[in-house]
C-alpha cells in the first residue's frame, strides 16, 4: 500500500523544495533561472 504513494509524496516533496527557494529568494539557485537571474547581475 506504501509502494502506491511513493509518487505523491516526491510530487509533493518537489513542490516544498519549490516552495522554500521561492520564500527564503535562494540567490544561489535563483541566478540560473533565466527570467529571475538578472536582478542578481552585479556590474563590473
Amino acid at each position: 500500500m506504501c509502494c502506491h504513494r511513493i509518487p505523491t509524496l516526491s510530487t509533493w516533496g518537489g513542490v516544498a523544495g519549490v516552495g522554500v527557494i521561492w520564500v527564503t529568494d535562494w540567490k544561489l539557485v535563483l541566478q540560473y533561472v533565466p527570467y529571475i537571474g538578472g536582478k542578481y547581475k552585479t556590474e563590473d
